[in-house]
Protein backbone atom coordinates (compact mmCIF):
# COMPACT_ATOMS: atom_id res chain seq x y z
CA UNK A 1 0.00 0.00 0.00
CA UNK A 2 1.29 3.33 -0.90
CA UNK A 3 1.76 6.07 1.39
CA UNK A 4 -0.68 8.23 -0.51
CA UNK A 5 -3.11 5.67 0.30
CA UNK A 6 -2.00 4.69 4.08
CA UNK A 7 -2.56 9.07 4.16
CA UNK A 8 -6.52 8.36 3.14
CA UNK A 9 -7.33 5.58 4.58
CA UNK A 10 -6.39 7.50 8.29
CA UNK A 11 -8.27 10.76 6.79
CA UNK A 12 -11.33 8.42 6.21
CA UNK A 13 -10.95 6.60 9.57
CA UNK A 14 -11.02 10.13 10.89
CA UNK A 15 -14.06 10.99 9.39
CA UNK A 16 -15.52 8.36 9.87
CA UNK A 17 -15.37 8.47 13.66
CA UNK A 18 -16.07 12.34 14.25
CA UNK A 19 -19.63 11.64 13.10
CA UNK A 20 -20.44 9.25 14.91
CA UNK A 21 -19.28 11.94 17.91
CA UNK A 22 -16.11 10.32 18.50
CA UNK A 23 -13.62 12.35 17.65
CA UNK A 24 -10.31 11.05 17.81
CA UNK A 25 -8.28 15.21 16.80
CA UNK A 26 -10.43 18.43 17.72
CA UNK A 27 -13.28 18.90 15.21
CA UNK A 28 -11.88 22.56 14.38
CA UNK A 29 -8.78 20.30 12.24
CA UNK A 30 -11.18 17.91 11.04
CA UNK A 31 -13.76 19.98 9.38
CA UNK A 32 -12.12 21.35 6.37
CA UNK A 33 -12.04 18.02 5.68
CA UNK A 34 -15.61 17.67 5.34
CA UNK A 35 -15.45 20.48 3.40
CA UNK A 36 -12.60 19.32 0.46
CA UNK A 37 -15.35 16.62 -0.62
CA UNK A 38 -18.02 18.83 -1.14
CA UNK A 39 -15.87 21.77 -2.00
CA UNK A 40 -13.75 19.50 -4.90
CA UNK A 41 -17.00 17.97 -6.19
CA UNK A 42 -17.69 19.94 -9.96
CA UNK A 43 -21.26 19.74 -9.37
CA UNK A 44 -21.38 21.62 -5.75
CA UNK A 45 -22.93 25.16 -6.76
CA UNK A 46 -19.49 28.12 -6.04
CA UNK A 47 -21.52 30.36 -4.01
CA UNK A 48 -21.60 27.78 -1.05
CA UNK A 49 -18.12 25.96 -1.14
CA UNK A 50 -16.15 26.64 2.23
CA UNK A 51 -20.00 27.06 3.96
CA UNK A 52 -20.03 25.03 7.45
CA UNK A 53 -23.95 25.95 7.42
CA UNK A 54 -24.55 23.09 4.69
CA UNK A 55 -23.79 20.56 7.47
CA UNK A 56 -24.55 22.30 10.66
CA UNK A 57 -27.27 23.85 11.78
CA UNK A 58 -24.67 26.93 13.15
CA UNK A 59 -21.15 27.04 13.54
CA UNK A 60 -21.06 26.40 17.71
CA UNK A 61 -23.42 23.57 17.32
CA UNK A 62 -22.62 19.89 16.59
CA UNK A 63 -26.49 19.83 15.06
CA UNK A 64 -26.44 18.60 11.63
CA UNK A 65 -28.68 20.03 8.53
CA UNK A 66 -30.74 17.32 6.53
CA UNK A 67 -28.04 17.73 3.83
CA UNK A 68 -25.24 17.24 6.83
CA UNK A 69 -27.11 13.65 7.90
CA UNK A 70 -27.74 12.50 4.39
CA UNK A 71 -24.07 13.11 3.94
CA UNK A 72 -22.69 10.93 6.57
CA UNK A 73 -25.36 8.34 6.00
CA UNK A 74 -23.72 8.28 2.12
CA UNK A 75 -20.80 7.47 4.18
CA UNK A 76 -19.18 11.06 2.90
CA UNK A 77 -19.70 10.71 -1.22
CA UNK A 78 -21.67 12.56 -3.03
CA UNK A 79 -24.20 10.59 -4.81
CA UNK A 80 -26.45 10.94 -7.88
CA UNK A 81 -29.26 9.86 -5.30
CA UNK A 82 -27.83 12.43 -2.79
CA UNK A 83 -28.15 15.60 -5.48
CA UNK A 84 -31.39 15.08 -6.59
CA UNK A 85 -32.53 15.12 -2.48
CA UNK A 86 -30.73 18.33 -2.75
CA UNK A 87 -30.84 20.18 -5.49
CA UNK A 88 -30.14 23.73 -3.98
CA UNK A 89 -26.82 22.80 -3.52
CA UNK A 90 -25.99 20.77 -6.47
CA UNK A 91 -25.47 22.39 -10.19
CA UNK A 92 -28.15 20.32 -12.42
CA UNK A 93 -27.06 18.67 -15.69
CA UNK A 94 -26.32 21.37 -18.24
CA UNK A 95 -25.75 24.44 -15.86
CA UNK A 96 -22.48 25.59 -15.49
CA UNK A 97 -20.53 26.35 -12.56
CA UNK A 98 -19.11 29.75 -13.88
CA UNK A 99 -23.14 30.70 -14.84
CA UNK A 100 -24.09 29.94 -10.95
CA UNK A 101 -20.77 31.83 -9.86
CA UNK A 102 -22.10 34.94 -11.90
CA UNK A 103 -25.73 34.20 -10.43
CA UNK A 104 -24.33 34.59 -7.00
CA UNK A 105 -21.53 37.60 -7.97
CA UNK A 106 -20.46 38.95 -4.62
CA UNK A 107 -20.82 42.78 -4.74
CA UNK A 108 -17.92 43.58 -2.34
CA UNK A 109 -18.63 47.72 -2.19
CA UNK A 110 -22.00 46.59 -1.08
CA UNK A 111 -20.86 44.11 1.85
CA UNK A 112 -18.59 46.55 3.14
CA UNK A 113 -20.74 49.60 3.43
CA UNK A 114 -23.02 47.53 4.64
CA UNK A 115 -21.07 45.71 6.85
CA UNK A 116 -17.92 47.40 7.65
CA UNK A 117 -18.59 50.84 7.18
CA UNK A 118 -20.50 51.38 10.76
CA UNK A 119 -17.24 51.05 12.30
CA UNK A 120 -14.38 51.87 9.06
CA UNK A 121 -16.30 54.71 7.65
CA UNK A 122 -17.55 54.70 3.34
CA UNK A 123 -13.94 56.01 3.13
CA UNK A 124 -12.11 53.66 5.55
CA UNK A 125 -10.99 56.39 7.29
CA UNK A 126 -12.54 55.11 10.58
CA UNK A 127 -15.43 56.19 12.89
CA UNK A 128 -15.48 54.02 15.89
CA UNK A 129 -12.54 54.55 18.39
CA UNK A 130 -9.65 52.15 18.30
CA UNK A 131 -10.96 51.07 14.33
CA UNK A 132 -8.05 51.85 12.13
CA UNK A 133 -7.32 54.11 9.41
CA UNK A 134 -7.22 51.96 6.02
CA UNK A 135 -6.85 54.88 4.09
CA UNK A 136 -3.11 54.69 6.20
CA UNK A 137 -0.91 53.60 3.87
CA UNK A 138 1.93 52.93 6.92
CA UNK A 139 -1.14 50.53 8.58
CA UNK A 140 -1.22 48.95 5.38
CA UNK A 141 1.99 48.34 4.93
CA UNK A 142 2.04 46.56 8.38
CA UNK A 143 -0.38 44.04 7.43
CA UNK A 144 -0.47 41.12 5.31
CA UNK A 145 -3.02 39.77 2.96
CA UNK A 146 -2.80 37.00 4.98
CA UNK A 147 -3.30 38.63 8.28
CA UNK A 148 -5.78 40.65 7.21
CA UNK A 149 -7.72 37.40 5.37
CA UNK A 150 -7.52 36.20 9.40
CA UNK A 151 -8.98 38.96 10.76
CA UNK A 152 -11.93 38.91 8.27
CA UNK A 153 -12.64 35.57 8.98
CA UNK A 154 -12.08 35.02 12.88
CA UNK A 155 -12.56 38.99 13.74
CA UNK A 156 -10.81 40.94 16.17
CA UNK A 157 -11.67 43.00 18.99
CA UNK A 158 -15.32 44.28 18.71
CA UNK A 159 -14.71 43.27 14.83
CA UNK A 160 -16.87 40.05 14.48
CA UNK A 161 -16.02 37.20 12.21
CA UNK A 162 -17.20 36.40 8.77
CA UNK A 163 -16.08 32.70 8.29
CA UNK A 164 -19.32 31.60 8.04
CA UNK A 165 -20.58 34.40 5.89
CA UNK A 166 -17.36 34.69 3.21
CA UNK A 167 -16.16 32.01 0.96
CA UNK A 168 -12.35 32.49 0.71
CA UNK A 169 -13.20 34.43 -2.66
CA UNK A 170 -15.16 36.72 -1.35
CA UNK A 171 -12.78 37.29 2.03
CA UNK A 172 -10.11 38.22 -0.51
CA UNK A 173 -12.25 40.28 -2.98
CA UNK A 174 -13.15 42.31 0.65
CA UNK A 175 -9.13 42.49 1.33
CA UNK A 176 -8.68 43.98 -2.34
CA UNK A 177 -11.46 46.48 -1.87
CA UNK A 178 -9.49 47.43 1.73
CA UNK A 179 -6.26 47.64 -0.34
CA UNK A 180 -7.63 50.28 -2.59
CA UNK A 181 -8.43 52.55 0.20
CA UNK A 182 -4.59 53.63 0.49
CA UNK A 183 -4.41 54.18 -2.81
CA UNK A 184 -7.11 57.12 -3.21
Amino acid sequence: MSVRSLVKLSLLIMISSLCVDIPPVPVSQAMPVFMDVYDADPSSRPEYRGKCSICHASEDSGLRTEFGRAFIKNKYRISTQLQKSFPDLFLVPGESAKASAVASAFDTKKFFQSNCAICHGDDGKGLAPGTPDLTDTNWQRGRSDEKLVEQVRNGRGIMPGFKDRLNNDEIKSLIAYVRKFAEK
